[in-house]
């Protein structure tokens, strides 16, 4: 009976020591490992080859394409409605959209010419220009002889004062014949024309004028002095019910 409880005790003293060992002998946590060395960037790759150039566009209509056939070099004097003198110069060198706006016509021996040439681009309304007609009798001949019309459309004058006026009228000129119009108002007091020439291969069309219209017949009320200088390329105009 003795040695069966001293065996008992033995075993449980050998259970006791095994535990206190394992306790003191439990792992602790390691220590965090230096961080790791970044890797290399990888190399760029090359860039692609450069596409073929696209085909060339056509060409825009610009204003150049308006102004190839020539001008009229305006000097318009006189007195503004506000008694205020003015010397105005300037050159109308665009021609409008419509070719019947420069226009030739020839009726052998006569010519007819009708264009208009504007200041500024061609616009819808045509205005800040003049229109002139111009009828030659007899062309070449001894007996030759000119009718002629100015039409202004919004033609403004302007003055160093940030003012300006514009003319609206038509006023007419004739040489060498009776056809005028009924109507005083708009009739040149004097009237010249000079250096006229028409080349029927270019169509090209020169001449100058003076044309004077006192007080009573302009819409200044004063008097007013128009001097022009044509320099023109015109159409001819073939269709005969012209």
């Amino acid at each position: 009976m003795k040695n069966k409880v001293l065996r008992i005790l033995g075993a449980a003293s050998l259970v006791l020591f095994m535990s206190s060992l394992m306790t003191s002998c439990s792992v602790e946590d390691g220590v965090d490992g230096l961080n790791g060395i970044d890797g290399i960037d990888g190399a760029n790759g090359q860039d692609g080859v450069d596409g073929q150039d696209g085909a060339d566009g056509a060409d825009a209509i610009g204003l150049e394409e308006f102004a190839k056939y020539g001008s009229i070099e305006l000097r318009v004097q006189g007195m503004r409605p506000d008694s205020v003198a003015f010397d105005y110069e300037t050159e109308l060198e665009f021609i409008s959209p419509a070719l019947d706006n420069n226009n030739f016509r020839d009726d052998d021996p006569d010519h007819e010419f009708y264009f208009l040439r504007l200041l500024n681009a061609p616009n819808v309304d045509e205005i800040n220009g003049a229109a002139i007609s111009l009828d030659v009798i007899d062309a070449g001949l001894a007996s030759q002889s000119f009718s002629f019309e100015i039409q202004f459309s919004d033609f403004a004058i302007f003055s160093d004062d940030l003012t300006y006026i514009s003319l609206d009228d038509s006023y007419y000129g004739a040489i060498n014949t009776n056809n005028r119009v009924s109507n005083n108002y708009g009739v040149a007091t004097t009237f010249t024309i000079s250096e006229y020439s028409f080349d029927d291969t270019t169509n090209n069309l020169k001449f100058s004028f003076v044309m004077e219209i006192d007080g009573n017949n302009n819409e200044t009320g004063n008097h007013l002095r128009v001097d022009g200088a044509v320099d023109i390329m015109v159409f001819e105009n073939v269709n005969p019910s012209y």
